[in-house]
């Protein structure tokens, strides 16, 4: 069952994000290079989630100025969060279960595992998506997106400087204090990500007047440019270890704007069914990639197979990509409801 009139060129390049969030969980590549595997794994890969904020940004604010109601996306993306969450509780019960671990302990803790921090390590992003939704949702209604906007712009900035500019981030006093919280990489993919990547819509429908009209070709010379400042930077933090991390860079920002101005220039409205099929495969790569990391984990140990990082990352996309494939062909009503 696909959709009409959605932009393909997005659904398809979530697809090719969702594969390089899996290689930020595998590290590919580590066993044949380090430079290749560190380039696969931590630089290319830093595009994925920020792409899927600044998508999911741009349609939540783009419904909003149109005097959409924004309520059945919220409900959409709870439904989906909370049914993963509910499959990861009882992975992680199942294997906490053995370590003495009590159901009061459990109870507890998820919760805000649930609200906060995200019920299982890749789906922090949910919390995150849902404070920069009610945060827009919040200054729309108040007319303060400029300054919801300007606020996230600085927000980014701060958080450069706790990642990728972390030297000069650690000597600036108030600065210093925030990026050497305890809990800087929470506050990180909420504060200084999530919503920042999540404004991205609001440039992008901002822009909407201006981008129609410059060509292709323009948009990538413009992509070319950011590319090339985006590695030189990284280069630059890596040779000088200026970093803690690489996380968040400051050409990063722009980069995923010129990325979204082209994707969104070049819809490819005759690719609907194509497109939908890579859209389920990405969302179900996403979602259910780590139990499959697991599951291979679990039975590499059981025969004692020892598979290098690089044939496990391919594994892994071939089965999820295979079984998204067979989801698409199902097109059942149920499953569709937490995967479409």
């Amino acid at each position: 069952m696909t959709q009409l009139n959605r932009n393909c060129s997005l659904d398809i390049f979530r697809y090719v994000c969702a594969l390089l969030v899996v290689a930020i969980h595998i590290h590919p590549f580590m066993d044949i290079n380090r430079s290749i595997g560190y380039f696969s794994t931590q630089v290319i890969p830093r595009i994925a989630v920020p792409f899927f904020f600044a998508v999911s940004g741009y349609f939540f604010i783009k419904n909003l100025y149109a005097n959409n109601s924004v309520y059945k996306i919220f409900k959409k993306i709870f439904i989906v969060y909370a049914v993963w969450s509910l499959v990861y509780f009882f992975i992680s019960f199942s294997g906490l279960i053995t370590n003495d671990i009590t159901l009061t302990t459990i109870f507890k803790k998820y919760p805000a595992r649930f609200f906060i921090t995200g019920s299982f390590y890749h789906l922090w992003f949910f919390p995150a998506l849902f404070f920069a939704m009610i945060s827009v949702f919040v200054s729309y209604k108040l007319k303060l997106m400029k300054i919801l906007f300007i606020f996230s712009v600085i927000f980014y900035f701060i958080g450069c400087l706790g990642c990728s500019w972390y030297f000069f981030g650690n000597k600036i006093l108030f600065i210093s204090y925030i990026v050497n919280l305890p809990y800087f990489n929470l506050i990180r993919r909420i504060l200084f990500m999530g919503l920042p990547f999540f404004m991205i819509g609001y440039v992008l429908i901002f822009l909407k007047n201006k981008y129609r009209d410059i060509s292709n070709k323009k948009l990538i010379h413009v992509l070319i440019i950011f590319v090339i400042c985006f590695f030189a930077e990284i280069f630059f933090v890596l040779e000088f270890n200026l970093k803690r991390d690489i996380i968040l860079t400051f050409f990063l920002y722009p980069l995923l704007i010129s990325i979204m101005l082209l994707l969104i220039n070049t819809p490819l409205l005759d690719k609907q069914n194509i497109a939908y099929r890579y859209r389920v495969m990405a969302n179900f790569t996403y979602y259910v990639h780590p139990i499959i990391i697991i599951l291979l984990s679990k039975f590499f140990n059981l025969t004692n197979l020892n598979v290098k990082e690089t044939v496990t990352y391919f594994i892994v996309c071939f089965i999820t990509t295979t079984l998204g494939f067979i989801i698409v062909k199902m097109d059942n009503q149920y499953i569709n409801k937490i995967v479409v």
